[in-house]
C-alpha cells in the first residue's frame, strides 16, 4: 500500500520541479542575488561614522539588512526584519503597534534608541518612543538598514546609548521606470505600492489597510505620498526630498482608560542636502522638518502636535594619508503642543527646546592592521538644568589578526535626555478602585550617564563562512524611572488621584553577548544562526527610592535561523525561526503587580516565484506556531492582545 504522506510529498516535489525551471527572457538584473558572502562583506555602511565604510572594518556591532533580504523575506513591516537581528528584541503588542529595543528593556517609551530615516531623526521629545505604525516608511521603499547595536557614540550622541537603527531609502537611479506591487492575506494588510522613477526623479506611493486580529477589533490604515530628487549642481550634489502621510485606526481600546474610539494622524517631513568632495575632503549640509499632529482618541487627547527641525554641517579632512579627522556642527529644535486634555496634562501648553551640539571624530591608521578612532561631542540641551552643556566621549580600536579576521574594542560614555513625557506631563497611568494614579513629570531632573565596554570579532571562517560576535557591558547611573514613594495626594469628589514623580535613583548594569554565524552552502543556500545572551540588573542609587525593582524585562535570551535557498532563476524560499523564553516585567510597584511574559517560537516564511524576468508573485506566512501574547504590559494607548498567525499574496511588477 502506498503511504499516505508520499502523495503530498511527491506534488510537493512536482511544483518545486515545474516552478524551478527558467524563465524565458529573464535577466539577472539583480546583481546583488549572485553575490557571495565575501562580497556581501565589502558592502559600505554610512551610519556608525556618517561617512562610508566597509563593514567588514567597523570597530562596532553591526548588521546590515539589504534589499535582496528585504525582498525575499516577505516582511510585511520594518519591525519584522529587525526580528531577524541578534541584540534587538521585537515584541508584538497588536497588530499595528510594535516594541523595539536593543541591548536594554522593552518599554514602550525608550530614551536609548534613536531610529533615523537617511539619517534623519525620528525620535519623538515628547514620549521618546517610535510609534512603527505612524513611520512615513514601507518596507518597498527601503534600500537598506544599518543596525549599529550598542552606544552611537559620538556620532549621534543623546538618546542612542543602546542602539541606531538607520533605514536609508531608494535612490531614484536604484529603480525601473515604473514599479507596482500588490498584497493581502488572512489576519494580514491589504497593501498597494507604486513608483515611478527616472535617474533623477524618484515618486512613490503606499496604502495599506489592517482588519486587526481576533482579539484585537480595531481596523487600521495608512498611506503617504513621498518625492525624492536627485541632481548635480556645479560639483554640488543635491537631493531634495518630502513626504506628506496620515494613518488612522478604528475602535482603538484603551489600556487603562477602558475607551474605544477612533485615532488620527497627519503629517507631513522634508529634507534637503547639500554634499562636495574637494581633494579628498568633504563638506556636506542638510536640513529635515518633520512635523505631524495625533489624535490619541483612547486618551481623549486630540490635536497634540509635535515638530521636530534639524540642521547639521560636517566637513572632513584628510590630514595625511591614513589620518582623517571629521568636524560637525548640528542645532535641533522640538515643539510640543497639547491643548487641554482628560487624562493628559502638560504644564504648559506649547513647549519649545534646543539642542545643540559639537563634535569632532578622528580616524588614525596607525599601521596597516591598526586603526584606532576617538570622538569627543558637546551638547547642549535646555530641557534639563545643566545650561554648561555635557561632554561625550568615544574611543574605538580594530586591529586584523589577519586578512579574514577583525578584533575590535570600544568604550563610549554618553548621556539620556529626559523626554517631556518625564519632566512636563501628568498621564493617567491606571485605575485602580476609586483611584487615578498618574505618572508625572518632574523638571528637576538630571540625564541619565552611560558608560559602555564591548569587545567584538568578525571573521571569515573559510569559504562561505561567516563569524560576528561582540560581548558588552554596560552601567547607567541616575536612571529616570518613576518612584512609588513621590507621591502627591488629591481628593476629586468620590474619587482619588494619586501623582508618581520621575525621580534619578536608580542606577543599572547591562551585560551580555551575541553571535552571528552565516553559511553559504554552495550558491543556492545561505543561513544565518544567532544567538543573544542579555542581563540586566537594576538597584538603589541612594537610599530614597523605596520602590520595588525587578531586574529587567527582556528575555534572557534569543535564538534566530534565517535561510534563503534558491532553487533557480525562477524560484527561491525564505525561512525564519525566532525562539524566546518567558520573562517577567520591570514595573512592579505597590500599584502594578508583576506580569509574565510567556515564551514563544516564531515562524515566518516566504516563496517568490519569478514567472518574469519583471514580475514575481510571492506567498508567505508570518507568526506561525505563536498565538500568546508578547508583551503583557497594558498601557494607555495599548491593550496587550494575544498574536494571530497570518498568510498572504504578493505581487510585485515593474516596467
Amino acid at each position: 500500500m502506498m503511504n499516505k504522506h508520499k502523495i503530498p510529498a511527491t506534488a510537493l516535489i512536482f511544483l518545486l520541479s515545474f516552478f524551478s525551471r527558467p524563465v524565458p527572457g529573464r535577466t539577472k538584473d539583480r546583481d546583488i542575488y549572485d553575490l557571495d558572502l565575501k562580497q556581501l562583506l565589502q558592502v559600505k555602511v554610512e551610519t556608525l561614522n556618517k561617512r562610508p565604510q566597509h563593514f567588514f572594518e567597523l570597530p562596532a556591532a553591526t548588521t546590515v539588512i539589504d534589499r535582496q533580504e528585504i525582498e525575499r523575506s516577505g516582511a510585511q513591516t520594518i519591525p519584522d526584519l529587525l526580528a531577524r537581528v541578534p541584540g534587538v528584541f521585537v515584541k508584538q503588542i497588536s497588530s499595528r503597534e510594535t516594541v523595539v529595543s536593543i541591548r536594554n528593556d522593552i518599554q514602550m517609551f525608550n530614551t536609548n534608541l534613536l531610529v533615523l530615516i537617511d539619517g534623519n531623526p525620528y525620535y519623538n521629545q515628547t514620549t521618546a518612543n517610535v510609534l512603527w505604525s505612524m513611520l512615513p516608511i514601507a518596507v518597498e521603499d527601503i534600500e537598506r538598514i544599518e543596525i549599529i547595536r550598542g552606544d552611537g557614540g559620538t556620532t549621534w550622541g543623546t538618546n542612542s546609548s543602546s542602539g541606531v537603527i538607520n533605514i536609508i531609502t531608494r535612490t531614484p537611479d536604484s529603480e525601473p521606470v515604473a514599479r507596482a506591487g500588490a498584497g493581502g492575506g488572512l489576519h494580514a494588510p491589504f497593501r498597494l505600492h507604486a513608483v515611478t522613477s527616472t535617474g533623477f526623479l524618484r515618486l512613490s506611493v503606499h496604502g495599506e489597510q489592517d482588519q486587526g486580529w481576533s482579539d484585537d477589533p480595531s481596523t487600521y490604515s495608512s498611506g503617504y505620498i513621498s518625492g525624492r530628487y536627485d541632481t548635480n549642481l556645479a560639483d554640488w550634489n543635491l537631493n531634495l526630498s518630502g513626504r506628506v502621510f496620515g494613518n488612522m485606526a478604528s475602535d482603538v481600546t484603551g489600556g487603562y482608560t477602558g475607551i474605544v474610539d477612533d485615532e488620527k494622524n497627519h503629517g507631513f517631513d522634508s529634507s534637503i542636502s547639500l554634499n562636495r568632495t574637494f581633494g579628498e575632503d568633504k563638506f556636506s549640509a542638510k536640513g529635515f522638518i518633520h512635523n505631524y499632529t495625533t489624535d490619541f482618541a483612547i486618551a481623549e487627547a486630540p490635536g497634540i502636535q509635535q515638530r521636530l527641525g534639524d540642521v547639521e554641517m560636517r566637513y572632513s579632512h584628510l590630514f595625511a594619508p591614513g589620518h582623517r579627522t571629521q568636524f560637525g556642527v548640528n542645532y535641533r529644535h522640538y515643539l510640543s503642543r497639547i491643548p487641554p486634555q482628560r487624562f493628559l496634562e502638560q504644564r504648559h501648553e506649547k513647549i519649545t527646546d534646543s539642542l545643540v551640539n559639537l563634535t569632532i571624530d578622528h580616524e588614525s591608521h596607525l599601521t596597516d592592521t591598526t586603526t584606532v578612532n576617538l570622538g569627543l561631542r558637546y551638547e547642549r540641551f535646555t530641557i534639563v538644568n545643566d545650561n554648561n552643556g555635557l561632554f561625550s566621549s568615544s574611543f574605538r580600536l580594530s586591529h586584523h589578526l589577519n586578512k579574514n579576521t577583525l578584533v575590535w574594542g570600544s568604550y563610549n560614555r554618553s548621556y539620556q535626555f529626559p523626554s517631556y513625557l518625564m519632566t512636563d506631563i501628568s498621564g493617567l497611568a491606571a485605575v485602580k478602585d476609586n483611584t487615578y494614579i498618574y505618572q508625572t513629570g518632574n523638571p528637576a531632573l538630571d540625564p541619565e550617564k552611560n558608560d559602555s565596554w564591548e569587545i567584538g570579532l568578525r571573521s571569515l571562517l573559510g569559504d562561505g563562512v561567516f563569524l560576528d560576535a561582540s560581548t558588552f557591558y554596560g552601567r547607567i547611573r541616575d536612571e529616570i524611572v518613576i518612584d512609588p514613594t513621590a507621591l502627591c495626594i488629591t481628593q476629586m469628589g468620590p474619587m482619588t488621584r494619586i501623582d508618581q514623580l520621575y525621580t534619578n535613583h536608580i542606577k543599572s548594569t547591562t551585560w551580555g553577548a551575541e553571535m552571528s554565524l552565516g553559511m553559504d552552502v554552495g550558491k543556492a543556500l545561505h543561513s544565518d544562526l544567532g544567538l543573544t545572551w542579555f542581563h540586566r540588573h537594576s538597584r538603589e542609587q541612594d537610599s530614597i527610592y523605596r520602590g520595588n525593582i525587578n531586574d529587567q524585562y527582556a528575555p534572557d535570551y534569543k535564538i534566530t535561523l534565517n535561510s534563503r535557498y534558491t532553487f533557480s532563476d525562477a524560484l527561491d524560499l525564505s525561512l525564519f525561526f525566532l525562539y524566546e523564553p518567558s520573562h517577567d516585567n520591570n514595573v512592579t510597584t505597590k500599584y502594578a503587580p508583576p506580569r509574565r511574559t510567556d515564551g514563544h517560537f516564531r515562524a515566518d516564511g516566504s516563496i517568490n516565484y519569478h514567472f518574469s524576468s519583471q514580475g514575481t508573485l510571492s506567498a508567505g506566512f508570518k507568526n506561525l506556531f505563536n498565538s500568546g501574547v508578547e508583551w503583557n504590559v497594558p498601557s494607555i494607548i495599548a491593550t496587550p492582545v494575544s498574536v494571530q498567525p497570518s498568510v498572504f499574496l504578493n505581487l510585485r511588477y515593474h516596467w
